[in-house]
């Protein structure tokens, strides 16, 4: 007989595999911990309610373990199990056939609650609990769970494992209150008096430090400040909460106003620890890693050559790279005519970037990738390198004057050299070798980016040799009445790159040529005097012909949303994309992020009949939807639960592509696996709702064979397409 993979205490059960649910018998084996005889049962639910529970009897001696006995029919929902004995409590997990669930003795944590400002009621409120780190806790124990109870009259008591017990207790909408060490008996209760509830969100978290006096209760506090971004809606830092930091390194945040903020630890001798964070209103946020406190750090570089090519100071700038991905410059002074640079006060473990620019502002040289500081004195050296170049530049066979920018993405350095009217180009840079050159010129307007390699010539100078080819893209941009538009921006994209590289050209009079594009196929799209054109394809053939091509620019839309939680509250510095569809199946995205009360907006052609959009914001699940163009503000509704799509397509045959719709729209896989943080097929926290994954041949809408489901909130809805279907 097969058995059937169960999961018990409140997780759903996973029968067989694919739509088909099987059934079978499972043996589920009882232990009691710490007592002498349990009395229960396991009992089985089917999650549509349509079956019968099925309840297995167990009965545990004082010396031995016991096992509990199912035979589950098929249920198209699955089952929900749970066990239970008298004078114990069970841990949570999810167990395989053969599995085995721990009885603990019971005890309970009971109190009154006074909702503070709110006269709505509180129905329940959950309790979650850890070992406290001063008691040393049985093999096997749970290491962290939450119960939810019941409130009646203001009263509540949940029950918990015996032990000594750290405690987090919250209702929803209201900041968290928390009890160290606390010691729940077995079959006694421990009475924690009244807890005085205040509605809003808060923030908790940890600082460390490697030094032995720090963090130091009393000493040490942490604060909100306003970033530099925030908006004339911001609360000024003085207004915002503080608090201290216990012998744990614990603090807790209370009534934080929604939105994004500066988190500062502070510590008299230590350089100050930061961290940008989100709020969310009503919600708990928790700092994922903790804060690092350190005494104050002094960096020294050495640079060489000491000068710049002009003969002058270098000057530095030193990034700390922040919220995870962003750099802020925190330090920019110029360095000693030796080549010598220092400066005070850092705060050691963040990770850190140099950048070296000329007098003139030029980027010469960056750091690659962060660097740590290690010890209270960091001592570094510094390659800047100086090499001549000379070469010329020309546009099919004739010179062109225009501006060569080098740059590397990797080194993250731009240093631009022109090149005169006979074409002629002589300037420094910090390396021969391979650069990105972006070449743009005015007079013909121009702007061509390409890859080239500097060689060493027999002088000892480097050798740059360019010729363009004279590709052109020329047409006209007009209003619906036919007549040119005086001045306009021109947006041109090469449809077919990785990179999906874009260029900027102002159009006056309305007609247009830009020249120096290779062969291949571009959008355009032209935007000017308060009006927005469609996307339109453009191709260059490959002997340098193109179609003379008229863009129409009509009064520009605008789509106003209000991002909202499901309790009405707004969504705060949410990323939102707008999803734009170029040539099916490519689609390009422009992003925002809401203000403080929500709101977020976005121009759009008044012509199209909907628009997709993607919503992102950390503890709430990534949402796909439409909303057609109106004068309107237009409230969108965030969920606060998600689920996970698991995803599974044969590889598409040539000129076919996969994609994952969502109503009316469908969703890239990157930017599906960058905002749930999934990999490339499972998608955690994702909104509920109905979704489908389709094969369609190249060009069209038309799907060949979909896969489709609805996926629940703490559900997983799997999306299947196999080869030949």
């Amino acid at each position: 007989m097969r058995l059937c993979a169960l999961a018990l205490l409140g997780i759903v059960a996973a029968l067989g595999s694919g739509d088909a649910l099987c059934a079978g018998i499972t043996v589920v084996e009882i232990r009691v911990r710490g007592g002498k005889q349990a009395n229960g049962a396991v009992i089985a639910k089917a999650m549509d309610g349509h079956t019968a529970p099925i309840e297995a009897p167990f009965f545990c001696g004082p010396k031995e373990g016991c096992a509990a006995r199912l035979e589950l029919p098929s249920s198209p929902s699955g089952w929900q199990l749970s066990a239970s004995a008298p004078g114990y409590w069970a841990t949570p997990q999810s167990l395989g056939s053969g599995g085995t669930v721990d009885l603990w003795p019971v005890g309970f944590v009971e109190g009154a609650l006074r909702n503070a400002g709110s006269p709505e009621s509180i129905s329940q409120i959950s309790v979650k609990f850890t070992p406290s780190p001063s008691w040393q806790s049985p093999a096997g124990f749970p290491e962290e769970a939450t119960v939810t109870c019941p409130v009646a009259d203001g009263r509540f008591s949940c029950p918990l494992p015996a032990g000594k017990l750290d405690l987090r207790l919250r209702a929803k909408g209201h900041v968290s209150v928390y009890r160290w060490s606390q010691t729940v008996s077995s079959g006694g209760g421990l009475a924690i008096g009244t807890l005085e509830l205040k509605r809003g969100a808060s923030l908790v978290g940890k600082i460390v430090s490697t030094d032995r006096d720090a963090p130091k209760t009393g000493a040490c506090t942490v604060r909100l400040e306003t970033p530099g971004d925030a908006g004339r809606e911001a609360k000024r830092s003085s207004e915002l909460p503080r608090a201290g930091v216990d012998g744990r390194g614990f603090f807790h945040l209370e009534v934080v106003p929604p939105g994004r903020w500066i988190l500062i630890a502070e510590q008299e001798g230590f350089a100050p620890a930061r961290r940008v964070v989100n709020v969310v209103e009503g919600m708990e946020a928790n700092l994922v890693e903790p804060l690092v406190l350190a005494r104050p750090a002094r960096l020294e570089l050495t640079l060489l050559p000491p000068q710049d090519p002009n003969g002058k100071p270098w000057m530095v700038e030193l990034l700390e790279a922040r919220d995870g991905v962003k750099t802020a410059t925190i330090v920019t002074a110029p360095a000693s005519l030796g080549g010598s640079w220092s400066t005070e006060g850092l705060a050691s473990g963040g990770r850190l970037m140099v950048r070296v620019r000329t007098s003139t502002g030029q980027a010469w040289w960056a750091d690659s990738s962060g660097f740590e500081l290690t010890g209270p004195i960091h001592r570094r050296t510094v390659e800047l390198g100086v090499e001549e170049i000379t070469g010329t530049l020309r546009l099919g066979k004739e010179p062109l004057a225009g501006l060569l920018t080098f740059g590397a993405p990797e080194e993250n350095v731009a240093i631009e050299i022109r090149s005169d009217e006979d074409g002629q180009v002589r300037g420094l840079l910090p390396r021969l070798g391979a650069w990105r050159v972006l070449v743009s010129s005015e007079m013909p307007a121009l702007r061509r980016q390409l890859d080239v390699d500097i060689p060493r010539g027999p002088d000892g100078r480097g050798r740059i040799e360019l010729e363009l080819a004279d590709r052109a893209l020329t047409g006209e941009i007009v209003d619906e009445d036919g007549k040119h538009l005086e001045r306009a921006l021109l947006t041109i994209t090469a449809s077919a790159t990785e990179r999906r590289e874009s260029a900027q050209e102002r159009v006056e009079g309305g007609m247009f040529r830009v020249t120096g594009y290779e062969p291949g196929r571009y959008l355009l799209r032209a935007v000017g005097g308060g009006r927005v054109s469609e996307t339109v394809p453009v191709e260059i053939a490959s002997d340098g012909s193109s179609p003379f091509v008229r863009i129409v620019a009509v009064p520009r839309a605008v789509i106003d949303l209000r991002l909202l939680t499901e309790s009405g509250s707004p969504i705060p510095a949410a990323r939102v994309e707008l999803l734009r569809t170029t040539q099916f199946p490519g689609l390009s995205s422009m992003s925002g992020r809401t203000d403080t009360a929500g709101r977020v907006s976005f121009p759009t052609h008044p012509g199209v009949a909907q628009q997709c959009f993607a919503v992102s914001q950390p503890g709430l699940p990534f949402r796909v939807f439409a909303v057609a163009p109106g004068p309107d503000m237009q409230d969108v509704v965030v969920p606060t639960a998600g689920g996970t799509l698991e995803i599974e397509a044969a590889t598409p045959k040539e000129g076919e592509v996969v994609l994952l719709w969502q109503g009316g729209c469908f969703v890239p896989f990157p930017l599906l696996k960058a905002r749930t943080g999934g990999d490339a097929t499972r998608f955690p926290s994702v909104a509920p709702g109905e979704y489908r994954l389709c094969r369609h041949p190249a060009g069209t809408l038309a799907p060949t064979a979909c896969s489709s489901g609805f996926l629940a909130s703490y559900g997983v809805l799997p999306l299947r397409l196999k080869s030949g279907h």
